[in-house]
């Protein structure tokens, strides 16, 4: 897979291509992440380094719930994505989760 850069605190992941982004932090920290760009696509974001929670505001829910944020609270916590359109809109939908925790904002 492709490596997705961490765009570092109050940064956007890029969601251009499938990858993997794997997150530092260096206290509480926040990104963003847009709506996919392709049905398909697949981005697996795993915390790397923890040093304070990341917190990732998604533009889109990204299950049945409607959550559309994800908390990472330690380091090895990791999430996969998949793009699947709903209703003709691309949405994130989980695939696997193994840590994080996921809210609503």
């Amino acid at each position: 897979a492709q490596v997705v850069a961490d765009p570092g605190n109050a940064g956007a992941i890029a969601v251009t291509a499938n990858g993997v982004c794997n997150l530092t932090s260096a206290g509480a920290e926040t990104r963003t992440l847009a709506i996919p760009t392709f049905a398909g696509q697949q981005l697996s974001i795993i915390c790397d380094t923890y040093v304070g929670n990341i917190v990732v505001t998604v533009a889109s829910a990204i299950n049945k719930t409607g959550n559309n944020t994800i908390t990472f609270g330690a380091a090895k916590d990791m999430i996969s994505l998949r793009a699947m359109t709903v209703g003709g809109v691309l949405v994130w939908r989980v695939v696997d989760t193994d840590g994080p925790s996921l809210s609503t904002v």
